[in-house]
């Protein structure tokens, strides 16, 4: 019984060693699988962050790219979406510490640039440009539906804000 006792415990011990050798196998593929699934996703962020980028750069931002890039990257720029008193301040700031003094146009340009930011989260510059053409009242019904849709962060008072900024940013 004892001889017995042992080749059971030896067996027992066996399998429970080659089922660990199987856990940590399967583990280690699946950790190597997931090594790659990020970098793939690393690759398509920068790839979505480029393309955000580019249309900060567009010709509607090009206030910002003349007056702000020298300091901030462009993606620095994505993530702003202030009010108009919080925009002010920061702006006046920022031309402070850089000891410039751009005209009553350019800022105006400036502002009108970071209102447009909120357009760009879902919209190019093509967009953009198709919306400015139409009249105020599809304008307004575009807009009123644009906040009715979830994630887009507008607010129906913001209409106004925003349609006074693609006039600023094109020199109206």
């Amino acid at each position: 019984m004892n001889a017995s006792g042992n080749t059971f415990i030896r067996v027992v011990g066996l399998a429970a060693g080659i089922a660990g050798l199987i856990v940590i196998v399967f583990l280690a593929q699946l950790l190597n699988e997931t090594k790659k699934e990020l970098a793939t996703l690393r690759a398509e962020l920068t790839e979505m962050n480029q393309g955000a980028i580019e249309r900060v750069s567009s010709e509607h931002f090009a206030s910002l790219d003349k007056n702000c890039t020298w300091c901030h990257r462009d993606v620095r720029f994505l993530n702003y979406h202030g009010d108009e008193a919080s925009q002010e301040a920061l702006v006046n700031s920022m031309l402070e510490k850089a000891g410039t003094k751009p005209s009553e146009a350019e800022l105006r340009q400036i502002h009108g640039a970071m209102d447009l930011l909120k357009c760009i989260r879902c919209h190019d510059q093509h967009t953009i440009d198709e919306f400015n053409a139409l009249n105020p009242e599809k304008q307004r019904h575009m807009f009123t539906t644009m906040t009715k849709m979830p994630g887009s962060g507008l607010k129906e008072a913001d209409s106004t804000r925003i349609n006074a900024a693609l006039h600023a940013v094109q020199g109206f």
